[in-house]
């Protein structure tokens, strides 16, 4: 059975999880797909140093936390579109979570980010775009 995500506004004190998660994803979803040897130096201190530039003032907006058992299971980060032809459009940067069981509907949670992050009143657009990288596997596409 399906629950709802708590999803909620990041704060700069979530960037540590923020940052763990995302190496952890990467290299957990990208064996095969790109070197070893790149997934293998992923660094947490660096990926955390990355988002902490990000927002340099500590006022985070366009990121999204989802938390299982108050833990950081999965976050979105989002804004306006950056390709000049889709600057009207809402755009999802990066989306990341942990499976939380292996019957999990990824379109339920992505849903539930992509919902949430264009309610937003700062952005107020009218379309969304979500770029992904595809797998070098066309059969898992």
């Amino acid at each position: 059975m399906l629950h709802d995500l708590p999803i909620s506004a990041a704060s700069y004190d979530d960037l540590p999880d923020v940052a763990q998660l995302h190496v952890a994803s990467w290299k957990q979803t990208y064996v095969g797909q790109v070197p070893q040897a790149y997934l293998d130096n992923l660094d947490v201190s660096a990926r955390l140093r990355a988002w902490q530039e990000q927002f340099p003032n500590r006022d985070v907006s366009g990121l999204l936390v989802a938390r299982v058992n108050n833990k950081t299971a999965g976050f979105v980060c989002f804004g306006r579109g950056r390709d000049e032809d889709r600057q009207d459009c809402g755009e999802i940067y990066a989306i990341y979570g942990v499976v939380v069981s292996a019957t999990a509907c990824i379109r339920v949670r992505v849903a539930g980010f992509e919902t949430k992050a264009f309610k937003e009143p700062t952005y107020g657009c009218s379309t969304r775009t979500i770029g992904l990288l595809r797998r070098m596997n066309d059969g898992a596409v």
